[in-house]
């Protein structure tokens, strides 16, 4: 697997914090996501949320105060959800009508053979923490989105999980789609429409071709495969 520096034309640092913490501001009413390692430095991202507005997005993700690095935009009904990630638009879509499992085709990662990877999103849930886990092409967990359910305040990491080196690029398409994702969850079991938009939606066929997987638009296949995608989520990423 490897990653792209297209977003940027400075080079890219490995960067050392693999864990973020995510953090709810009553006061400000924002997200501030710092480096968990360092509990006295400034916010690595802060996102401001835009839902009570008429026109979109729903969620913009700065970062140094004013750089806006991405955003993110939830809908009524449809339960798909939309970023946008250094001006290159991602579509978180979802490969099931009732579970959580989701694709997203990066600007960052890319094959072997140079092409923009697609990644997954699993989900597995118990009674402290939900987890929203990054998957590259060959099922291997790149990062997580571990929420605490009962947390009012600190409610989630971010923490990315792959042997490589963490640049600014991945951790900010990982930061954009995954709190989008999260928050895209939030909103489908607490919005009774979006039940509406589950069953109206059609999930893309995969087509497993040379190993790679290739979506195609408007199929209602189930997608079993995902099903032991799900499963297999909790064992490696709490390995």
């Amino acid at each position: 697997m490897e990653h792209s520096n297209e977003t940027s034309n400075q080079p890219q640092t490995a960067l050392a914090g693999r864990t973020l913490q995510v953090n709810f501001s009553w006061i400000k009413w924002k997200i501030l996501i710092t480096d968990k390692a360092d509990k006295e430095a400034e916010p690595l991202y802060i996102m401001e949320y835009n839902c009570w507005k008429v026109s979109k997005p729903s969620f913009i993700f700065k970062k140094g105060g004013s750089q806006v690095v991405g955003t993110g935009n939830l809908h009524a009904v449809s339960i798909n959800a939309d970023c946008v990630v250094h001006g290159h638009p991602i579509t978180l879509t979802a490969m099931k009508r009732l579970e959580t499992a989701y694709t997203h085709v990066s600007r960052v990662f890319k094959t072997a053979d140079g092409a923009n990877m697609t990644m997954t999103w699993a989900s597995s849930c118990g009674f402290k923490n939900w987890d929203f886990v990054c998957l590259d092409d060959t099922q291997q967990p790149v990062a997580r989105f571990r929420a605490d359910i009962w947390a009012v305040k600190k409610f989630a990491l971010i923490e990315f999980l792959g042997e490589g080196d963490l640049t600014d690029i991945v951790r900010d398409e990982i930061v954009v789609t995954g709190t989008t994702l999260y928050m895209c969850m939030i909103l489908r079991v607490n919005n009774p429409m979006q039940l509406v938009g589950a069953m109206l939606h059609k999930p893309p066929k995969v087509v497993k071709s040379d190993s790679k997987n290739v979506q195609n638009g408007g199929g209602e296949n189930e997608l079993d495969e995902w099903d032991a995608v799900t499963d297999s989520v909790t064992a490696k990423t709490n390995a």
